[in-house]
């Protein structure tokens, strides 16, 4: 059976060429994955494990059972809810260097040396080799960064408080005012010991990181020097209102002013009355004297005498009440301005008088260690460590194996020059392709030897030329 015509060499897709250097490689590919699975498992043995061990706080909104004096009026001692600055500063606090400063010297460096136990069997006798010369060579590296000055040499203390640093981490769990704090350390008992030691510091040292015991004494000279200048100006006062006869400024005002109206129209009046007895002796001065007009014109010129008289002490009244008007008006101003004063200094009297009750209470409760952080959650760890992850590193590695027996596989190919197949002919010759022949079964040998050895020759001949283009 022949077969004519063309090879299209879109026919077969990348997809299907990785397929066939999958099957053609297999055997690398496997070989690659498991070889992988087992260096990670291996790695696996020597890889030291970590325990974590945990415990919550809550920070709560504080003293809201206390009973504080009426004058109290700070708006932190009632807090509508716990603030995120709050919650973050509590945060800094536990991760602070002083947290691992505490343990260190609550518990000593003896626990964190980590010494294995002795070796009992040929594997651990094995990671125990390793372990040791993996620690000979950081301890030698370490050592010649330190020679050409690129490390500064620490102590074992300081070592030990820089894992401690390291290891220790507190985060705030989600929106709510809870904070997880946690340590992770080669040792369970270590690690649960060491973050009790870590809580236990906070809790204590809670209430004096937030005393203020520098303000009480500032509030205390403050309220006792607005109560002096409150009772100097109250004093001075008392020596306006006395100097000046004050009593009730409005009421003594108004009555000045009627008694200055009065004497004024009583003066006007005397004036008429003094232009009209003048203008009366002088018509008598130019009339014909009589005797009955002498007595009239004497008894005019008193009445003149007298309302001249009575027109001077009208305007010597005016002006005593005038000048008492003045007087008045003077020691009124002086009395607001004195008022005001004392109305301020009272406001800031009252004011500074509620801080320094404040105070007092702040200081009371943390004499008392009334805190705003509870422990809800003590310090706990799993019984399994929680790092290395080996089935996870152990999946990681199978496929990165597989992966990596590809590329392998891949790259194994791209070096190999071998032709397969008439699609790859046709995709890397220039040739035409016209066909290929299919041989049948070869025919049963006849008897002569002589003959048969050359249709055998003739059908290899036959079937090597049976491709042409």
């Amino acid at each position: 059976m022949t077969s004519i015509g063309p090879v299209s060499a879109n026919e077969r897709t990348i997809l299907d060429d990785m397929i066939g250097v999958a099957r053609r490689r297999k055997g690398v590919i496997l070989l690659t994955t498991v070889a992988t699975i087992l260096a990670v498992y291996v790695s696996l043995l020597f890889i030291p494990e970590s325990y974590e061990a945990s415990a919550l706080l809550e920070v709560m909104l504080g003293r809201q059972n206390t009973e504080l004096p009426a004058t109290v009026q700070k708006g932190n001692v009632y807090p509508s809810g716990v603030e995120k600055e709050e919650i973050n500063s509590d945060i800094q606090l536990l991760k602070a260097r002083e947290s691992a400063e505490n343990v260190v010297q609550a518990l000593g460096l003896a626990p964190f040396r980590f010494e294995a136990p002795p070796p009992k069997t040929l594997l651990q006798h094995v990671k125990y080799v390793i372990r040791r010369a993996k620690t000979w060579a950081m301890d030698t590296l370490t050592s010649g960064l330190i020679t050409i000055g690129l490390k500064k040499e620490l102590t074992e203390r300081e070592k030990v408080i820089t894992l401690l640093n390291s290891s220790l981490d507190a985060t705030r769990e989600g929106e709510s005012n809870v904070i997880r704090v946690s340590l992770r350390l080669p040792s369970r008992d270590v690690a649960m010991e060491a973050l009790e030691t870590v809580v236990k510091s906070f809790v204590d040292e809670n209430p004096h990181l937030r005393a203020a015991t520098n303000v009480l004494p500032i509030l205390e000279a403050q309220v006792a020097s607005d109560a002096t200048e409150l009772q100097t100006l109250q004093q001075e006062r008392q020596q306006i209102m006395l100097e000046g006869g004050l009593s009730s400024v409005d009421r003594q005002r108004a009555e000045l002013l009627q008694r200055l109206h009065k004497v004024l129209y009583e003066r006007d009046d005397k004036k008429s009355q003094l232009a009209a007895a003048e203008a009366r002796l002088a018509e008598l001065a130019t009339a014909p004297i009589r005797l009955s007009m002498r007595d009239e014109i004497d008894q005019t010129g008193v009445q003149i005498a007298g309302l001249h008289a009575g027109v001077q002490q009208d305007d010597s009244n005016a002006q005593a009440i005038n000048k008492t008007l003045d007087g008045l008006n003077a020691a009124a101003d002086r009395l607001e301005l004195v008022n005001l004063r004392i109305d301020a200094t009272e406001k800031r009297f009252i004011l500074d008088a509620a801080h320094r009750d404040a105070a007092r209470v702040d200081k009371a409760l943390d004499e008392s260690k009334v805190l705003n952080v509870a422990v809800i959650s003590n310090v706990g760890a799993p019984p399994t460590p929680v790092s290395p992850n080996k089935l996870r590193f152990i999946a990681i590695g199978a496929a990165g194996g597989l992966i990596l027996g590809i590329i392998l596989a891949m790259l194994l190919e791209w070096g190999d020059d071998t032709i397969r197949g008439k699609e790859e002919l046709s995709r890397l010759s220039d040739l035409p392709f016209f066909g290929e022949y299919h041989l049948g079964p070869m025919p049963e040998p006849e008897p002569n030897p002589q003959r048969a050895d050359k249709s055998t020759q003739e059908s290899r001949t036959s079937g090597s030329r049976a491709p042409t283009g």
